[in-house]
């Protein structure tokens, strides 16, 4: 795993979780790269599972809730590169995730605040764009989706 890390980019899934009022849910994460910071739910892709897998896994993990990719939009594709913090708690090197950001519309308030699981995340909140935008303790990575337009990945042929 330690080369994989050293050498290779990981593949990850990140979740946009936007409510009724257009607020977005953020979790303070409680473990690396991120750790002590408001970020969006998601995790890493691993291998031989496949995306409809990894949502269910990851929306059921960190959301309580199963997400289909029915319910979801491709948002964008984003490198998050953290060079100074550690995968590995004795590594020396940093990683680099290649994200998937995916949205998801909660229009049915499906997603319960003191209901979320706690594994990678110690808290909850839903942020208004602003309100993270202006926020130190929000991760610049969950701010560059909202600062950034998403990703325009598809061609229109005419």
């Amino acid at each position: 795993m330690k080369n994989t890390i050293e050498f290779v980019p990981l593949v990850a899934l990140d979740l946009i979780i936007k409510n009724n009022k257009e607020e977005i849910l953020l979790g303070m994460r409680t473990n690396s790269p991120a750790k002590n910071y408001w970020f969006v739910p998601g995790g890493r892709v691993i291998k031989y599972e496949e995306l409809k897998s990894t949502l269910k896994n990851i929306s059921l993990n960190e959301l309580g809730i199963e997400l289909k990719l029915t319910d979801v939009k491709l948002y964008g594709i984003y490198d998050h590169i953290y060079k100074n913090e550690n995968y590995l708690e004795n590594g020396k090197f940093g990683t680099h995730y290649v994200v998937i950001t995916l949205i998801y519309e909660d229009k049915e308030n499906k997603i319960n605040l003191t209901k979320l699981p706690k594994i990678q995340h110690n808290k909850y909140k839903f942020f208004s764009i602003k309100e993270l935008l202006n926020n130190n303790e929000v991760h610049q990575y969950t701010k560059t989706y909202f600062i950034e337009k998403p990703n325009n990945l598809f061609i229109k042929i005419d």
